[in-house]
């Protein structure tokens, strides 16, 4: 089965180039045709449609900011410019009482293309602006600039560049094509997923592929095998999706990681879904797409 993740979708050229044009947010905002797009911390706003139609992002004039919203460029699609400007998370002002604010988790999956590689990136963009307000090596403000792609530090003078923190999340089988999946101590009851850990500094993504396993569960791999990979900006992770065969399947769970783990042959993951005694991640995550693409076919969850 072909894999696919699903924010790794976008339809939209950001034209890095241009984020160095002196005045370029302030000249996009007087266009007619811009469109902003506005982040609440993770949530979108969602245009109103019948049942019966995909989500929409829901755009908005330049002319609705207050003056009072960081704004970002994103890019640009289908003849148009796009901002992204980041509102008050806790009351995002909504002038259409018809506009819905979701979490990007929930939706991401069902969004266009284009939707769904402006939102993505909105929502990074917008965690990184929150936390990066000072620098973290003197602790004086940060000014941005680059269309806000970049924040300066106004005592030492140096640039900060929005961050990603990377991550392994690894699907491993055994010999007799087994799934093994694990819920971690955080997860609700039923709730399981394949395992996954952040990169250490100076290792490689298959090192910490091995790393992690090793630690959760206590085996060994034979094979390693590269998938893809999305963001996943809750706030700031970007997840590298391997495969991998075990050596044994002997398992020594962590508990201070993990409650358990199993392995479930396709017979087994489907009577557990069936029976709601298994649950999985929704169609945002990679995760999902790394067991669906083991299953051979897409599962019918929410």
């Amino acid at each position: 089965m072909r894999f696919d993740a699903p924010l790794a979708r976008s339809a939209v050229d950001r034209h890095a180039p241009r984020r160095t044009e002196p005045g370029l947010l302030e000249h996009l905002r007087t266009l007619p045709t811009t469109r902003v797009l506005r982040v609440a911390g993770p949530r979108v706003p969602l245009a109103p449609s019948d049942d019966a139609a995909p989500p929409r992002l829901a755009y908005c004039s330049p002319a609705l900011l207050t003056g009072q919203d960081l704004e970002f460029y994103l890019g640009s699609g289908d003849g148009i410019d796009y901002l992204g400007a980041l509102v008050d998370p806790t009351a995002p002002s909504e002038p259409d009482p018809q506009v819905s604010w979701l979490s990007l988790r929930e939706v991401a999956a069902l969004l266009p293309d284009l939707d769904a590689g402006l939102a993505v990136a909105a929502v990074a963009l917008g965690q990184w602006h929150v936390k990066a307000g000072f620098c973290a090596v003197c602790g004086s403000p940060t000014d941005v600039e680059q269309a806000g792609w970049v924040r300066r530090c106004r005592a030492q003078g140096h640039e900060v560049f929005p961050r990603m923190d990377p991550a392994v999340i690894v699907a491993v089988t055994d010999d007799e094509d087994r799934l093994l999946l694990a819920r971690a101590r955080h997860f609700a009851a039923g709730r399981f997923s394949v395992l996954a850990g952040y990169v250490d500094a100076g290792e490689s993504l298959e090192a910490a592929v091995r790393r992690e396993i090793g630690e959760e569960v206590g085996i060994g791999l034979s094979r390693v095998r590269y998938l893809g990979s999305q963001a996943w900006p809750f706030p700031a992770s970007l997840m590298c999706a391997f495969e991998a065969r075990a050596e044994s399947t002997d398992l020594v769970v962590d508990p201070t990681e993990l409650a358990e783990a199993r392995w479930f042959s396709r017979a087994e993951f489907a009577g557990a879904i069936a029976d709601g005694t298994v649950k999985v991640a929704p169609r945002s995550a990679i995760a999902r797409s790394q067991i669906e693409r083991w299953y051979g076919q897409g599962l019918d969850l929410p």
